[in-house]
């Protein structure tokens, strides 16, 4: 991080390390300050890196949310950070605190409906999708019309290669299939990224990361 990028940040002229630029940096440092469970504040501010995770990763009582809180708060405050670094006009919102706690509520959220769907063995059911599209002859899946389709495309062109991308990881395809909700057109192709989702092609290409919620 250049110089010009330590003061912006609150950092100095100092050479930054995982937990200066997590928790000590003077920007970040107020944010956790507003969050912070009074029972774990000590521990939390003076810990080294190591003690700092399990401090944070294990809190019992009245602060059982606290560790999803802290998960989440250091993903959004890590990918701000980046984003000072290798975007010149990014400014970090000023409602901070009220963005990670929304986000942690979310996260919760996505956690209830994920236990509800508990057992049903979804990497099965992508791979037997990616392959009836490969194969048209693989499995059930083979006939139905979107595949069909798919495959079509895939025809006029010369090299496709076909992946799963989880849900949180695919906001991309998500915008591009809400726009065609809206179109009375049929299937359309692009010679150029939309600008409506342009920042974030870019996003991740420098390697933005996204929360997902896993089975432990």
């Amino acid at each position: 991080m250049t110089n010009l990028r330590k003061s912006i940040c609150g950092i100095g002229n100092v050479c930054e390390s995982v937990i200066l630029a997590m928790r000590d940096c003077k920007k970040v440092n107020q944010i956790w300050e507003e969050l912070i469970p009074n029972c774990i504040r000590h521990n939390f501010l003076a810990s080294d890196l190591q003690d700092w995770i399990k401090v944070n990763v294990i809190v019992h009582g009245t602060h059982d949310n606290w560790s999803s809180l802290w998960a989440v708060g250091y993903h959004v405050i890590w990918s701000w950070r980046n984003q000072e670094v290798h975007n010149d006009v990014f400014v970090r919102p000023l409602n901070t605190c009220e963005i990670i706690v929304g986000r942690m509520k979310d996260y919760i959220a996505a956690t209830i409906v994920h236990n509800s769907v508990m057992g049903r063995d979804h990497s099965k059911i992508y791979r037997k999708v990616i392959d009836a599209i490969e194969n048209s002859d693989s499995n059930d899946y083979s006939e139905m019309t979107l595949i069909r389709k798919i495959r079509l495309l895939m025809v006029k062109h010369d090299e496709v290669i076909l992946d799963h991308t989880f849900q949180e990881a695919n906001y991309a395809a998500d915008e591009l299939a809400k726009a065609k909700m809206n179109m009375k057109t049929g299937f359309f192709l692009v010679d150029e990224i939309p600008y409506w989702i342009k920042n974030q092609i870019q996003e991740y290409s420098r390697g933005r990361s996204t929360v997902r919620v896993v089975e432990l």
